[in-house]
């Protein structure tokens, strides 16, 4: 593509029928004078200018605003009609926006909040403070008030069935009979009148979104939708039904929901949605959930937003659009139906305070971004700034390394997301969102190289750039010295265990020496013992002798050699006892004889 400019003050690009358009850019660009341009890597136009430097880019987002033709700019409400056209409510009035790109007003003075197509490709129209308008080609054919049935001219949201026409009202919801023009209000619980939202399911149920939560019509019965959370404490802002599988999902102002089997489950700031305020959500045909919200414009996976509710462990991409993309305004508007809407033609509009943006989904991928560049701000080390260089030597002791990235991306630098990798150190990549800073401490000595990437938050990574150093080691710290220790240590203990097995031999031998000793002086001592013992028994026998021939002296007479008297009555004494014992005859023979003198005095 050619761009071009000059001293006309205008810039301009050939497109693809070689017709020169005119840009602008921040309204001012027609008072610049053109003096040079450059696109770089990420297809960035640079414009030099008199009036300094100005950067162009293509964006997915086309946004229409009063520069256009709209009368307002802060815009609530969007219809795709089957004409091709898209109708644009506001504050002002409503406009019809065609595939020309003509710009042609319906209405003026009139605050349009909500639409919907009716029969014969008709529309109706709710307002702030002016009831319902029907309007058919282009022309109001009936307007609804309070003198009609209506409790509230403010008409928020509009279901039409048939003949049929749901109106969702500051004061409860209303049925308008387009064929009679009867409005029969509905009964609903106190907390529940004021109606933001409505949605008709597949099989006649409707869904009615309320300040204080939601419930379903049916049957000519309202039940208020019960959940395991209390959905009584959300604003139902904006629905949305998954036709495939029956889900119902709720733009609400504490995060997204899904309405399913009873049961809601939410989808908020922790799951990382980056806005709690859901103002209205519908779906591509890529299988992308369009939400938005005070910040932006999030995308995201409708299969991984199912996958999340499931398991809250898995992972949640978003995409955050907002100005950096080309959108007027960041600001989306909700609280009126619909905010938001899938066109026949695949894009998406969006009701915001900058205008109406929208989007063709399927062209996203012309727009993806490419990855950053990457590179080393500073490398220090205890605080001293290092050179940047294939290999860094750093000197031992070295207690702190501190390394700042740069990346060089110009479309959106506040979405710059890094992530670094110390090889010998990490496991595995860290990623450190927007901090540009790494820190090590007490990396013991050796060889590393560090890693680091950049890409835009949800883009792909930039290729990544190395830094490899080497830390240097003290002398006590090198194997050398380790080994040296490790050697005189086997060394040491060698010698001691010989010392210590000397030191058990000289005692061994003392100890034997010893023991010899004793036992020498014990033999002696024993030797000593049996003479005197010995010699203890002699005498023993001596005195036994002695004790035998004196108790012998005793019983004999020593003249005759007989028993004496003595003896004989110990004899007597002894039978006697025996006599007693046995029953035998006892005989005693006395004989006293007397020996001649001669024989006595023999």
């Amino acid at each position: 593509m050619l761009w071009f400019g000059g001293i006309s003050a205008d810039l301009f690009r050939l497109n693809n029928e070689n017709e020169a358009e005119p840009l602008r850019l921040d309204n001012d660009l027609r008072a610049n004078r053109v003096l040079s341009l450059y696109q770089d890597r990420e297809n960035n136009i640079w414009v030099g200018t008199s009036n300094g430097l100005k950067r162009i880019r293509e964006v997915p987002f086309i946004n229409l605003t009063t520069y256009n033709g709209l009368q307002d700019n802060f815009v609530r409400t969007v219809l795709d009609h089957p004409d091709g056209s898209l109708w644009i409510g506001s504050p002002a009035g409503l406009d019809r926006y065609d595939a020309d790109g003509t710009i042609t007003p319906i209405l003026h003075n009139t605050s349009v909040l909500s639409m919907a197509i009716g029969q014969n490709n008709s529309v109706w129209v709710g307002t702030h403070s002016k009831g319902v308008l029907h309007i058919v080609e282009q022309q109001t054919l009936q307007q609804y008030g309070t003198a009609d049935g209506l409790a509230s001219l403010n008409i928020r949201a509009i279901v039409v069935i048939d003949n049929i026409i749901w109106l969702a009202t500051a004061n409860g919801i209303h049925r308008l009979n387009s064929d009679n023009g009867e409005i029969e209000r509905i009964s609903t619980p106190e907390h529940n009148r004021y109606i933001l939202s409505l949605q008709l399911l597949p099989d006649g149920r409707l869904v009615i979104g309320t300040n204080e939560g939601a419930g379903i019509w049916h049957n000519n019965q309202f039940t208020t939708l019960t959940t395991q959370l209390n959905i009584n404490e959300r604003r139902i802002l904006g629905q949305w039904f998954d036709i495939r599988n029956g889900d119902l999902w709720l733009a609400t102002d504490k995060g997204l929901g899904r309405y399913r089997e009873q049961q809601l489950n939410l989808i908020d700031l922790e799951a990382g949605l980056l806005s709690e305020t859901v103002l209205h959500v519908v779906a591509d045909k890529q299988g992308y959930l369009w939400l938005s919200t005070n910040r932006g414009i999030v995308r995201l996976s409708l299969a991984q937003a199912n996958r999340y509710l499931a398991n809250t462990d898995s992972s949640l991409d978003v995409q955050l659009f907002n100005e950096k993309e080309g959108m007027g305004n960041a600001q989306t508007n909700g609280g009126s139906s619909p905010a938001a809407i899938a066109r026949a033609d695949g894009s998406i509009a969006f009701a915001t305070a900058g205008g109406v943006a929208i989007i063709k989904p399927e062209l996203l991928n012309r727009f993806a971004l490419s990855p950053p560049v990457i590179q080393f701000e500073t490398i220090t080390a205890n605080g001293k700034l290092q050179p940047i260089q294939p290999q860094l030597i750093l000197p031992a002791g070295t207690e702190r390394l501190a390394i700042r990235l740069a990346g060089l991306g110009f479309v959106a630098p506040e979405r710059l997301k890094f992530r670094s990798r110390l090889n010998g150190f990490d496991s595995d990549w860290v990623e450190r969102d927007a901090l540009r800073l790494n820190e090590y401490t007490n990396l013991p000595p050796g060889a590393y190289q560090f890693d680091a990437a950049v890409s835009y938050a949800g883009g792909d990574w930039s290729p990544a750039i190395s830094q490899q150093f080497v830390i240097q080691a003290y002398f006590w710290q090198t194997k050398l010295f380790w080994f040296a220790i490790v050697l005189i240590s086997i060394v040491l203990i060698i010698a001691i265990i010989q010392w210590r097995t000397r030191q058990s031999v000289i005692r061994e031998q003392e100890l034997q020496g010893l023991v010899a000793e004793k036992t020498q002086a014990l033999q002696l001592q024993t030797s000593h013992l049996l003479e005197m013992d010995k010699e203890r028994q002699q005498l023993l026998s001596k005195i036994q002798l002695q004790a035998d021939f004196f108790a012998s002296q005793a019983r004999l007479d020593s003249l005759t050699r007989l028993g004496n008297r003595r003896a004989f009555e110990e004899i007597t004494a002894n039978e006697f006892i025996r006599i007693q014992r046995y029953p035998h005859p006892l005989c005693l023979a006395i004989v006293d004889r007397n020996f001649p003198l001669k024989s006595r005095r023999f």
